[in-house]
């Protein structure tokens, strides 16, 4: 097999688009919610960071909260757009477009993200983290989702209340 950046971004693609479908089904929740979650748990870990590892003075605290604010809008919009356009194209069928049109954002994210595990000696455990997170950020937005329709644990839990209320 030859290995290039674009079969390895289609192969990282396909194991986040086959999690982000297992958890759909089991959760009802789709690949957005996974990409603002780990878009979220990058916001907390920032803030982590800066008030309990630098113990940052407040000025700054609020200048870095500040600019967090500010890439997570960014992000939160990317995410929405990918989502409003991926329930569009599947209504007629097709993928998310988002797979196409973000290939650089994620390669490029994918690039950083190798790079810094070929030097990790010089990097702290804080930014693998914080680059992890940002990975799946993009690349769960980059999926599509499945369908609309009623979680297995919606399902488990409605039968075993169906059958409690019905013994009283």
């Amino acid at each position: 097999m030859k290995w290039d950046i674009v079969s390895l971004d289609l192969l990282v693609l396909e194991k986040f688009e086959r999690f982000a479908d297992r958890f759909q089904i089991w959760t009802g929740k789709d690949c957005f919610f996974l990409a603002k979650s780990f878009l979220f748990l990058n916001m907390f870990l920032l803030l982590f960071r800066a008030v309990f590892i630098d113990r940052v003075n407040i000025a700054s605290f609020l200048a870095l909260f500040f600019l967090i604010i500010l890439i997570m809008y960014f992000y939160l919009v990317l995410i929405e757009l990918s989502k409003n356009e991926a329930y569009e194209s599947l209504k007629n069928g097709l993928h998310n477009p988002f797979k196409v049109s973000g290939f650089f954002l994620r390669v490029g994210h994918l690039i950083f993200l190798i790079f810094f595990l070929a030097f990790s000696k010089y990097a702290s455990l804080f930014f693998f983290l914080f680059y992890i997170f940002l990975v799946a950020e993009v690349y769960f937005a980059s999926c599509t989702p499945l369908p609309p329709r009623k979680s297995k644990l919606r399902r488990i839990f409605s039968k075993k209340k169906k059958i409690s209320l019905s013994e009283l």
